[in-house]
């Protein structure tokens, strides 16, 4: 238990010396940048329309949701034109979204910007599938803590430890799959899904699914940042 107390000071310790560090650093830099005009590279966007393009009205299984956890939730939207190597598209357009507390990936898709906007009837990926866990776990022990983080994490969560039960007195969320963000591989053909969800207790990660086709992903199991 001293040995856990003494790296725990050494880490608070480091992470202060880095966090210093850094700020001497962004200081300098930032005032490289002070006298610069950036209205060149300023960009304008347009609200289309002035309600929104999909809400829970859209489908069924939207409200279903909202019976479920209490609340509407068409979190983290990303929109990608469907590249031209993907055979049989759909239509021109697909809007990637989730439920914060959802059990799987929406999308909704459509000729136009402008819409209409219809919801994809399928899971483009599901909890069970995601390579997060899916049930409930109510604390993470201080060995996930340590595996899970970074630096940075690490001395965020140990303001939370337990040390005599070993594990974080933080309540866990509910496991779920959200926030997906895309990015189209031209080179490799592929569409990457970034999402993120829980992998212990209360301890949220990133993860990426492949896709070929845009609607169906195949969940990497490695753990590649925070959500």
């Amino acid at each position: 238990m001293k040995s856990i107390k003494k790296l725990a000071i050494f880490l608070s310790i480091s992470i202060a010396v880095f966090y210093i560090s850094l700020n001497l650093y962004s200081n300098q830099f930032i005032a490289q940048f002070e006298n610069q005009d950036f209205n060149n590279y300023l960009l304008e966007s347009k609200r289309l329309y002035d309600t929104p393009i999909i809400s829970k009205f859209s489908d069924s299984n939207l409200l279903k949701d909202e019976k479920k956890h209490g609340f509407i939730s068409l979190a983290s939207p990303t929109l990608v034109r469907v590249p031209k190597w993907i055979k049989k598209p759909l239509v021109k357009y697909y809007l990637y979204f989730s439920h914060h507390k959802g059990e799987y990936i929406k999308m909704a898709y459509s000729d136009s910007i402008n819409g209409r906007w219809t919801i994809y009837n399928d899971k483009i990926l599901s909890l069970k599938n995601s390579t997060l866990i899916t049930y409930l776990t109510t604390q993470s022990n201080l060995k996930d803590v340590f595996n899970h983080n970074n630096s940075n994490e690490t001395f965020a969560l140990l303001s939370q430890l337990d040390f005599k039960k070993n594990n974080t007195s933080v309540d866990s969320n509910d496991p779920h799959i959200a926030s997906p963000e895309i990015i189209i591989n031209n080179e490799s053909k592929e569409i990457v899904m970034f999402f993120h969800g829980m992998v212990s207790g209360n301890i949220q990660k990133s993860k990426i699914a492949i896709s070929k086709d845009g609607l169906n992903f195949n969940a990497k199991s490695k753990i590649l940042t925070g959500p």
